[in-house]
């Protein structure tokens, strides 16, 4: 599992699970939130240039060349577009 480190002990941590990516919002060893969604979507995603992802608890908006995470509305961190495809492609 490949994970990036956000505010407040929070983590973004990617698994493979099947042909899908499995993102986790997660602190300490306790899940948060998680989404499974394809790579293809998530690169999608990550080549627009304004965006969002996912809908409910855990959601992406990218503005520009960063994504910021956000956990029940509230942003948990930033991320850059570089990092996170650092982590999906590490899924392959």
């Amino acid at each position: 599992m490949h994970s990036i480190h956000l505010y407040n002990n929070l983590r973004l941590e990617a698994e493979k699970h099947g042909k899908k990516a499995r993102l986790v919002l997660a602190e300490g060893e306790v899940e948060k939130a998680c989404r499974k969604e394809t790579a293809s979507r998530l690169y999608s995603f990550i080549k627009s240039a304004d965006g969002l992802i996912f809908k409910g608890r855990l959601q992406l908006h990218k503005q520009g060349s960063n994504i910021t995470i956000l956990f029940k509305g509230e942003p948990v961190g930033v991320i850059s577009d570089e990092s996170f495809i650092n982590i999906i492609n590490a899924l392959d």
